[in-house]
Formats: C-alpha cells, sequence, structure tokens
C-alpha cells in the first residue's frame, strides 16, 4: 500500500531563513545531501526524524508535527494552513 504525501515547503523554507545550507543540514540529520534535498523538493516531514530536524532547523518538534497536521488539513477539507498551524501548535503544546 503506498503512503499518502502532503507536500509542504516548511523545511526549506526555515532553512533559508536560518541561512543554511543544504548539506549543513543533511550532516547535522546524519544523512545524505541527496536524501535531504528530496525531502525539500518533496516537502517531506519524515516523523522518524521530527527530534533531530527540530534542532538542526531550531523549531519546536510540535511546530513539525503542526505543520504535517495542518497540511493533511488542508490537502483533504481544503482549510489553508495559515488557518489551522497555530490553533494546531497550541493544542500540540498543551500536550507536553
Amino acid at each position: 500500500m503506498s503512503q499518502i504525501k502532503y507536500p509542504s515547503s516548511f523545511i526549506r523554507d526555515r532553512r533559508i531563513r536560518l541561512g543554511l545550507a543544504s548539506h549543513e543540514v543533511a550532516a547535522k540529520l546524519g544523512i545524505s545531501q541527496e536524501t535531504y534535498r528530496q525531502w525539500e523538493h518533496r516537502g517531506e516531514l519524515p516523523e522518524s526524524y521530527f527530534p533531530k530536524l527540530a534542532i538542526a532547523l531550531d523549531v519546536p518538534e510540535n511546530e513539525l508535527k503542526a505543520e504535517k497536521v495542518a497540511t493533511m488539513v488542508q490537502a483533504t477539507l481544503g482549510i489553508p494552513k495559515e488557518d489551522t498551524h497555530g490553533f494546531i501548535a497550541k493544542a500540540l503544546r498543551k500536550d507536553v
């Protein structure tokens, strides 16, 4: 069974905002530069890497989770990420 993808530009945008090169983030994650580039190109947010990705991109792990859920909501329900991301992030912070 194929896995449904919900593409997001979050990690690319965050990396650029921090002034990091893709090879720098890849090194922090312990993955190849090509793998990281594919994640950015495809807009993947690989949950198994959330802890390392959060550190590498200097964001709370819950922000990555919120981005993934908000992207899924947008893709399935048509509600813009901008309308749900903050709410989802706030809800996730309460769980911690």
